[in-house]
């Protein structure tokens, strides 16, 4: 629900859910925290707008709205996390090929969450 917000912070999470910042930290330590998390949530946004051949914005109006400022970061997080640059998805993308994403990461959340509880 907040994940354009840039004031989406693990202290807001915490203020969200009622949860103590250890008690976070700790369910979202197996995933690589819950910054970590925060950023691959939002790098899937992006990559599905830009999979999307009816998204005419640009890489880098798509990128702003969802939190990354710096477009070489951008990029570097964005190929790290999916083995391609975003211009190569585009491409993909306005082809009409099917981007297949990774596994949804709902599941593994609701997993940790289950876990911890």
């Amino acid at each position: 629900e907040h994940l354009a917000d840039p004031e989406l912070t693990p202290e807001f999470v915490c203020r969200e859910i009622g949860i103590s910042r250890s008690s976070l930290y700790r369910i979202f330590e197996p995933v690589g925290g819950i910054s970590s998390h925060i950023r691959r949530m939002r790098l899937r946004k992006t990559r599905d707008a830009l999979a999307s051949a009816t998204d005419g914005r640009t890489i880098s109006a798509i990128a702003e709205k969802w939190g990354f400022t710096d477009p070489s970061s951008y990029s570097r997080l964005f190929r790290r996390e999916f083995g391609m640059s975003p211009r190569e998805l585009r491409a993909e993308g306005r082809q009409g090929e099917e981007f297949v994403s990774p596994a949804d990461e709902a599941h593994l959340l609701r997993n940790l969450l289950l876990r911890t509880s």
